[in-house]
């Protein structure tokens, strides 16, 4: 006649005991549905420091930072006046140019395979314009399709943006208003890799649209 009396009790008090963890388990859910959207964004930014080789420490748990720099070297650098011959190859590089220099932007990629993202262009230097310019024919290798790419957009300093998991040689071929054209070319290094940040999706989608045109 007892035994009844005696499951309820011993029920009752595996529920008393047990509340504490479903109230936990009730925040948690309730936590994690408000703050969905941070929750997100900072598992998003703690992969993007894993994959960019940063520094990540939780807890007890470090994971250490991946350097790809290269230390000076040791020996000592002399310096004398340049050559006549120094000087004017110098100088007709600038002139053959125009004065039309091609550089390019790294940023640390999100795409699956691909270790950055580039944003490769054209600047006037000093007194040059790019008003000269009609447009720029870019060709970065196989991995590509061995395609070229025709950019005219000059707002936009003729810009291509572009992924890829190694280093790379891109040739541009600058267009000028006169009909005449000249052969740049740049080594697209991963030197600075190290310090790139993650491009703006807003910066993205506008030079996108300016590839588009």
């Amino acid at each position: 006649m007892t035994a009844i009396p005696m499951l309820a009790a011993d029920a009752e008090a595996n529920f008393w005991s047990a509340l504490p963890s479903i109230l936990w388990f009730l925040l948690v859910v309730v936590f994690s549905f408000v703050f969905r959207e941070q929750l997100a964004t900072l598992f998003t930014q703690l992969t993007r420091r894993i994959k960019s080789g940063a520094a990540v420490k939780v807890g007890t748990v470090e994971l250490g930072a991946i350097s790809t720099t290269q230390q000076p070297s040791d020996n000592t650098i002399h310096s004398a006046i340049a050559s006549s011959e120094q000087r004017s190859t110098r100088d007709r590089i600038y002139a053959e140019a125009r004065g039309v220099m091609l550089v390019h932007r790294l940023y640390r990629s999100d795409t699956d395979g691909q270790h950055y993202d580039m944003l490769i262009y054209i600047i006037p230097h000093k007194n040059a314009s790019l008003i000269q310019v009609s447009k720029v024919e870019y060709f970065l290798g196989s991995f590509w399709g061995d395609r070229v790419f025709t950019a005219t957009d000059r707002s936009h300093g003729f810009s291509l943006l572009t992924s890829a998991y190694g280093p790379f040689i891109c040739t541009a071929e600058v267009f000028f208003n006169d009909g005449t054209s000249h052969t740049l070319s740049r080594y697209i290094d991963f030197e600075m890799g190290q310090y790139a940040p993650f491009l703006d999706n807003d910066e993205t989608q506008e030079v996108e649209r300016a590839n588009r045109r």
